[in-house]
C-alpha cells in the first residue's frame, strides 16, 4: 500500500515498521524511537503543504527521511546541534520545528494521531536534553513563582510538555491574557474586543522552556506553541521597555531571541524572573 494514503501517525520500534515505500538509511543501527508522519491534504487546487515523512531517533542523532517521491534530502541533525525544538500544537494543525544554526526545519503534521506524535517528542526531549552538548548543573538560590497563576489551558500544556515525573519547573513566570474593549461612538453598538496572548516560561533542571498562545503576531486561543532550549544554550536574559511597552528577552547564544510582549502590571515580576535566571546563568557550570 502507498504510505501516501496514511492518514493517522505510526509508532516505528524497528526496521520492520517503516513503511514498505520509504528508502530508511541503512545506516542505522541504534534506533532508539520513531514516527511516520502522515502528508497533509490536498488543497484546493490538489496541492499539498507538506510530504509524508518518517522521523529515526538515534543515541546521536535525528533523521528526517520524506517519501521518495517528494524528492527531498535525508537530513541527519546530531543531537548536540540542535540548539531549540519548537512544538506548534493548533486544533488540528500541529509541526515541529527543529532549530540548528542556519537550519530551520518545520515538519507539518495532522494532529489526529498527536498520541503518537507526543510519545516520541518526549523520547526526543529526554535523549536530546541528556546529551553531553546541552549538560549543565543549574544553580538557583531561590525556586518560586512569578507573574500570574497559570490558567487551566497553560497547565495541562506544561503536562503535555514535561518529560517525565523528576522534570519540574524550578522557577516560572506566566503572563496572562489581557481582554481589551475599544467602543466606538455610541457606547456598545459598536466596539471592537481583542485579547493578547498569554506566556508562560520556566526554568526546569533541564531546559528552559516557552509555552505561548502568540503564533507570529497572532494569538492562537484554540492551542499553544512551545520552544525548549538547553540552559546551555541561553545566553541572556533582560526585561526591557520598547516604545510602548515592556518585554522579555531570551537570548540564545546563536543570536536567536525570544521576545515576549508584557502589560504594564507584570512588568516588576518579569524583571525579578529575569534577574533570578541570570543568577542562575552567572552560576552555571558545565561539564569538564
Amino acid at each position: 500500500m502507498d504510505s501516501r494514503d496514511y492518514i493517522w501517525a505510526l509508532t516505528i520500534n524497528n526496521a520492520a515498521d517503516v513503511p514498505a515505500d520509504f528508502d530508511p538509511p541503512a545506516a542505522i543501527s541504534d534506533l532508539v524511537a520513531g514516527v511516520f508522519l502522515p502528508q497533509s491534504e490536498p488543497d484546493w487546487l490538489r496541492r499539498r503543504a507538506y510530504p509524508a515523512r518518517i522521523l529515526l531517533l538515534t543515541h546521536e542523532a535525528l533523521w528526517v527521511v520524506a517519501h521518495p517521491r517528494a524528492k527531498e534530502q535525508q537530513l541527519v541533525i546530531p543531537l548536540g546541534d540542535i540548539e531549540a525544538l519548537e512544538c506548534g500544537r493548533i486544533l488540528l494543525i500541529g509541526w515541529i520545528g527543529l532549530r540548528c544554526g542556519s537550519l530551520q526545519q518545520d515538519l507539518g503534521y495532522n494532529r489526529r494521531g498527536s498520541v503518537i506524535v507526543e510519545r516520541f517528542l518526549t523520547r526526543l526531549k529526554a535523549s536530546w536534553l541528556t546529551t553531553e552538548t546541552h549538560q549543565a548543573e543549574i544553580e538557583l538560590s531561590e525556586r518560586r513563582d512569578y507573574g500570574a497563576a497559570p490558567n487551566d489551558k497553560f497547565k495541562y500544556a506544561l503536562e503535555t510538555e514535561l518529560i517525565d515525573d523528576q522534570e519540574r519547573p524550578q522557577i516560572r513566570f506566566f503572563h496572562p491574557s489581557i481582554r481589551r474593549v475599544r467602543r466606538r461612538l455610541f457606547g456598545n453598538v459598536f466596539r471592537k474586543e481583542t485579547r493578547s496572548a498569554a506566556d508562560l516560561i520556566l526554568l526546569t533542571q533541564r531546559r528552559l522552556l516557552w509555552i505561548t498562545e502568540r503564533r507570529g503576531a497572532t494569538c492562537a486561543p484554540y492551542g499553544t506553541v512551545s520552544y525548549s532550549t538547553p540552559f546551555t544554550a541561553v545566553a541572556d536574559v533582560t526585561c526591557q521597555r520598547t516604545e510602548h511597552e515592556p518585554e522579555l528577552c531570551i537570548c540564545l547564544r546563536s543570536g536567536e531571541i525570544w521576545r515576549l510582549p508584557l502589560d504594564d502590571s507584570d512588568e516588576t515580576e518579569a524583571r525579578l524572573f529575569a534577574d533570578a535566571i541570570r543568577r542562575a546563568l552567572a552560576a552555571r557550570k558545565t561539564p569538564q
